[in-house]
Order: C-alpha cells, then sequence, then structure tokens
C-alpha cells in the first residue's frame, strides 16, 4: 500500500523496519540498505533465503519487470498469508492425533 501511494521504496522499508520484531527488522535493514545502495529489491531478498524465498523473490522481480510492484506484492502479500493459515490448519489437524498416538504408546 505504501508503493501504491507513491512514498519510495527505501522509505517504505524504513516504514517495515519500525513495525517488525528485532530478527526481522535487521534481516529488512539489510535489504533497505542493498537498496539504498543500488541493488533490486529481488536481488536484495535473495540474499536472505530463510526469509524469502525463491517464490518470494521472482514474484518480487516480476512486479519490479512488469511495473507494478504494488500490485505484485499485494497478490504476494495474499499468498503468504494463505501460506500460513493452511500451516496452522495443518498443525491443529495434526495435534489431536498425535496427542492420542502419545497417549496410546504411554
Amino acid at each position: 500500500m505504501l508503493l501504491a501511494t507513491g512514498i519510495p521504496l527505501v522509505e517504505a522499508l524504513d516504514v517495515l523496519i519500525r513495525q517488525h520484531t528485532r530478527r526481522l527488522g535487521a534481516v529488512l535493514r539489510d535489504v533497505r540498505d542493498r537498496v539504498a545502495a543500488g541493488s533490486s529489491l529481488s536481488d536484495a531478498l535473495a540474499v536472505h533465503p530463510v526469509w524469502f524465498d525463491n517464490i518470494f523473490c521472482s514474484a518480487v522481480k516480476v512486479g519490479q519487470l512488469s511495473g507494478h510492484m504494488d500490485r505484485s506484492l499485494k497478490e504476494l502479500a495474499a499468498y503468504v498469508g494463505e501460506r500460513q493459515t493452511a500451516k496452522a490448519r495443518l498443525f491443529a489437524a495434526l495435534t489431536y492425533p498425535a496427542i492420542l498416538a502419545t497417549l496410546g504408546t504411554g
């Protein structure tokens, strides 16, 4: 949303840095510094594969090349949210059988 309103990328990253935890904030600071030094956002994100996988970096690169970075990032945020929801549901679905198996073994 910040990019759609015309805020420069480095300033948008500064806003994100202030909103996140220490670990993710440090990663975002590195990404911001790389972008400020002239690196593309996708290349700066690719340096941190633990936080940003290939799908994430590729989606950002497509947004950069197409000139629709804001739209690409919005769709990427929806994808990441859906993926986290699916992981949470899977964990919740497997917790009860795991407890029963543990108690049954005991």
